[in-house]
């Protein structure tokens, strides 16, 4: 009887090491097809400008922001991951700006307005982007924190009065060969 338990423990672990190494290899394998796949081709459009627009006010004062969104191609990202290859894009605002800064706090923190996600605009993005308030950015530390209109308001008198929706571009699907 003893024999048989011993048996029969040894058939488990040896069952559970089997599948222990498929599911490691499956996802080496999955990693490995990831990494040398064919990323997708290059967009057609590589560059555009959007005008935009933003009102709001700040303890009282209206203030609005227009400048224009360059949204640049920045070649292919991914490749290691299980979302595979993607188009990257990066983006820079004309006026030399490095963000729609709606207050500065201090030294370094500073509430800014998102810009939203550049893929979205340049007609690769998932979905349309929500505005949901602003980030509060701490450089001291690295971190942002999502600020919602009503946090927004209350703790820093800021209201969004307007942005001006941005039409995103409509990119000429290409056949991979």
């Amino acid at each position: 009887m003893f024999a048989f338990i011993i048996t029969a423990v040894k058939i488990y672990f040896t069952v559970l090491g089997v599948c222990l190494v498929l599911w490691i290899l499956f996802w080496v394998f999955l990693m490995l097809y990831f990494y040398f796949a064919p990323g997708p081709p290059k967009p057609k459009i590589t560059y555009a400008e959007f005008p935009i627009r933003l009102e709001y006010e700040n303890h009282g004062e209206r203030v609005v922001i227009n400048d224009t969104l360059q949204c640049l191609y920045d070649g292919i990202g991914g490749g290691g991951s299980t979302r595979g290859k993607y188009h990257k894009w990066t983006w820079r605002l004309s006026s030399g700006n490095k963000r729609l800064m709606l207050l500065k706090l201090d030294e370094s923190r500073e509430i800014c307005y998102p810009i939203g996600d550049v893929a979205y605009y340049m007609g690769y993005g998932w979905s349309e982007p929500v505005f949901y308030g602003a980030d509060l950015f701490d450089w001291s530390t690295g971190s942002r924190h999502t600020v919602d209109t009503t946090e927004l308001w209350k703790q820093y008198q800021i209201r969004i009065i307007s942005w001006d929706k941005i039409v995103p571009l409509q990119q000429i699907p290409v056949q991979m060969k």
